[in-house]
């Protein structure tokens, strides 16, 4: 579907009132709060529990920077010092085939994301008084997790046993290190269809990591229709809500395009009583981001000012929104460098977005 075909969804398309509502053992209940959406006066607005930035593990080939290192940590200090109280680890496996299922691998050697440095990085997170969402992901050589689907039911049942198995070395992981909160999964738009598999799964992490669960599903085709959000203590998602289809889209348009994508969220919270958990937002440093805020288009031409006014428009749209619990933008690099400033990528280190997303956050995401 095109950009525009997204758009009208937003506005035609609502939550169903039909989904159960159950309160899984072990989830929280709602917060009062989400059963409105009104804005609270900054007297009495709580801030934003989760204010935090994808704290990826990068540089780690050639100069060094990657999970552990002396650079990671002090990347970790300036995300501290722009009023980041959270960060999100995310290491990842990988699948080449997404119609096999096969045992996923946890990295080993040097420079991967091994048990060893992603331990290190909480404990180095911790350590800065930065609470953690562990999030593993699986990456998909010229594809996406979304794609992952078994041709058979056999396919299915090994699908979930390797990944049951992978993802709980993660929950005894999290376990271990205090982490606050656990991703399930991330993105598997077809394999989240499978209901009753997640609440087995969802059942299985909880018996070993008593901290807050999340699904990280996808903006698009995803959020909206799983039917396990009340197993988890969040409605997570991967915001990458176009904001207009026009290039030279107005200040007031892109408003308008964050305001269409947090009455959609606020929808969903709302149908599942649960808050939502932004656990990726972002825009590249392109011209007119917003028309595909998940495109990595690296023929498109820089625009650090154009990314800025993505920001913009977007955290004011999250300001005072009672349902959101908080949010995780994409990406913060572990090396901690200042990009060039022809670098067309999602990290605001260094460019405007960067100022707009310290406003942000020193204003708790509430009331500046």
């Amino acid at each position: 579907m095109g950009v525009l075909g997204v758009l009208a969804v937003w506005v035609v398309s609502g939550a169903s009132s039909s989904a159960p509502v159950v309160v899984a053992a072990g989830a929280s209940s709602l917060p009062a709060a989400v059963a409105s959406d009104a804005p609270r006066s900054s007297s009495t607005a709580a801030p934003l529990k989760y204010r935090g930035v994808n704290f990826t593990h990068e540089g780690f080939r050639g100069r060094g920077g990657g999970y552990g290192s002396p650079a990671a940590r002090a990347s970790l200090a300036r995300a501290r010092e722009l009023g980041v109280n959270a960060v999100a680890i995310v290491p990842y496996t990988f699948q080449r085939d997404t119609a096999v299922a096969a045992p996923f691998r946890v990295p080993s050697g040097r420079g991967g994301e091994s048990d060893e440095r992603v331990t290190r990085v909480i404990r180095d997170a911790h350590a800065r008084g930065l609470s953690v969402l562990l999030k593993p992901q699986i990456w998909v050589r010229r594809s996406w997790p979304g794609a992952i689907a078994m041709d058979t039911e056999d396919g299915w049942v090994r699908f979930f046993r390797y990944y049951g198995e992978w993802i709980q070395r993660y929950a005894r992981l999290a376990q271990r290190e205090g982490v606050e909160v656990l991703s399930v999964g991330v993105e598997l738009q077809a394999a989240s269809r499978r209901t009753a598999e997640w609440r087995a799964l969802i059942a299985q992490v909880r018996a070993v990591y008593s901290g807050a669960l999340v699904y990280a599903a996808n903006w698009y085709d995803e959020f909206d229709r799983v039917e396990f959000w009340d197993a988890l203590d969040y409605v997570g998602v991967d915001a990458y809500f176009p904001l207009s289809e026009d290039a030279d889209a107005s200040d007031a348009e892109l408003a308008e395009g964050a305001e269409r994508a947090a009455v959609r969220m606020a929808e969903v919270s709302a149908r599942w009583h649960r808050p939502v958990l932004i656990t990726e937002i972002g825009f590249g440093s392109t011209r007119a981001p917003w028309r595909m805020p998940h495109s990595s288009d690296g023929g498109a031409v820089a625009s650090p000012e154009d990314q800025a006014r993505a920001y913009r428009a977007t955290t004011e749209a999250l300001r005072n929104r009672r349902w959101l619990e908080g949010a995780f933008w994409w990406k913060w690099p572990s090396h901690g460098r200042v990009p060039s400033p022809e670098d067309r990528g999602f990290s605001p280190l260094g460019k405007p977005a960067e100022a707009v997303l310290g406003a942000w956050f020193g204003s708790g995401g509430r009331q500046p």
